[in-house]
């Protein structure tokens, strides 16, 4: 887990809160739902109720967006997964926006209240 670690971009903090994935270029557009492990601006672990995606497939996640308006709309690639232990991937994120950015803030700042 230590490699794992050290790739990573940023330290992610704890959230344990409900979110929902969708697999990017699957067949239908079904939404599954998920608990979201840990959060960071670089990436999000994930706990899934639905289908496995494959490493290096591209995911778009959903998180409650904290105290403000909207939701948390996170796009990102699997970058590991491990069905053992519940169903759970890491995702890194791709290009977090100002709104992105500003929720990403909120959600944090809410689960580390």
């Amino acid at each position: 887990m230590s490699g794992l670690l050290d790739r990573r971009k940023s330290e992610r903090s704890p959230v344990w809160s409900d979110g929902s994935y969708q697999l990017v270029g699957a067949d239908g557009s079904d939404w599954f739902p998920c608990r979201v492990l840990d959060l960071a601006e670089g990436g999000v672990g994930l706990e899934l109720a639905g289908p496995l995606p494959a490493v290096g497939g591209d995911i778009l996640v959903t998180i409650a967006g904290g105290d403000g308006p909207g939701d948390l709309l996170l796009f990102g690639t699997v970058r590991h997964q491990r069905a053992g232990q519940g169903r759970r991937v890491g995702v890194e994120v791709d290009g977090l926006g100002t709104h992105e950015r500003s929720t990403l803030e909120r959600v944090l700042e809410r689960h580390l209240a």
